[in-house]
C-alpha cells in the first residue's frame, strides 16, 4: 500500500475545504451517498482519460495512479526549474509574488465572466455627514462561498460642489494602517463627480470593478 505524504494530505484537505465552501449542500448527504458520488466522479474521470489514451485500458488502477503521480511530480519540477531560471535572469524581481498576483488576477477575471449567482445588492455603511473628516476607511469581508464583485461606489458629498476622489485598497484590515503608505494599492483612476446633495449618495466611477474572494478581508480607504 502507498501512504500519502504530508504534502499530499495537505492538498487533499485544502481541496476538500474548497469543495465544502463551493457546495455547502453536500453536507446534508449521508456517508453512503457521498461515497457513491465519489465513485461516480472517479469512474467518469477514468473514462475520459481512456478516451484520450485507449492504450491505458490494460493498466491496473495502481499503475494508473503511479503514472498520475509521476506526471504531477514532473510538472512541479518543470515549474520550479522555470522559476529558478527566471530568478537567475531577474535576481531583483520577486517571481513568486508576481505569479501569485497573476493567479489572483485570473481568478478575478474568471469571477467577472461567471454568471451572476445572486441578485445585485447595495451595501450601505454609515452615511452621516457630521464625522468631521475628509476621508474614510473601512473593511469588507466576504463570508460567502463565492466571489463578490463590487461594481460601483457612492459617497456623501457637500451640496453644490464637484469633487475628485481616490480610492485605495489593501489585503487585510485597514485598521491601524491609515497613516502607513506601504501595502496600499490605488483602485482604477481618479473619479470626478458633481454632488447629488448632502446626505444623498453621489456615484463615483473609478473605472475598475473589485472582486473579493471567499474568506478574504479587504481594507478600503479614500478621500
Amino acid at each position: 500500500s502507498i501512504i500519502p505524504s504530508s504534502d499530499a494530505k495537505g492538498r487533499h484537505s485544502a481541496q476538500a475545504e474548497r469543495i465544502r465552501k463551493l457546495y455547502p449542500e453536500l453536507e446534508t448527504l449521508s456517508d453512503a451517498e457521498r461515497r457513491a458520488m465519489q465513485r461516480t466522479f472517479r469512474e467518469r474521470k477514468r473514462n475520459r482519460m481512456l478516451e484520450l489514451h485507449p492504450e491505458l485500458a490494460t493498466l491496473t488502477n495502481e499503475e494508473l495512479s503511479a503514472i498520475r503521480r509521476e506526471y504531477r511530480q514532473r510538472k512541479r519540477e518543470k515549474k520550479q526549474e522555470r522559476i529558478r531560471h527566471l530568478q537567475e535572469q531577474f535576481p531583483y524581481v520577486d517571481i513568486v509574488a508576481i505569479q501569485q498576483q497573476r493567479r489572483l488576477e485570473r481568478r478575478r477575471l474568471h469571477a467577472r465572466q461567471c454568471p451572476v449567482l445572486s441578485p445585485t445588492m447595495t451595501l450601505r455603511t454609515l452615511f452621516g455627514s457630521d464625522i468631521g473628516y475628509q476621508g474614510f476607511s473601512f473593511d469588507v469581508t466576504n463570508l460567502s462561498s463565492v466571489p463578490i464583485t463590487i461594481t460601483g461606489w457612492s459617497f456623501n458629498i457637500s451640496t453644490g460642489v464637484t469633487v475628485t476622489g481616490r480610492l485605495f485598497w489593501r489585503l487585510g484590515t485597514a485598521s491601524g494602517f491609515e497613516r502607513i503608505l506601504a501595502g496600499w494599492t490605488k483602485l482604477g483612476n481618479d473619479a470626478t463627480a458633481m454632488s447629488a446633495g448632502l446626505d444623498n449618495p453621489t456615484a463615483f466611477d473609478f473605472g475598475q470593478d473589485f472582486t473579493i474572494m471567499p474568506g478574504q478581508t479587504i481594507g478600503f480607504s479614500g478621500f
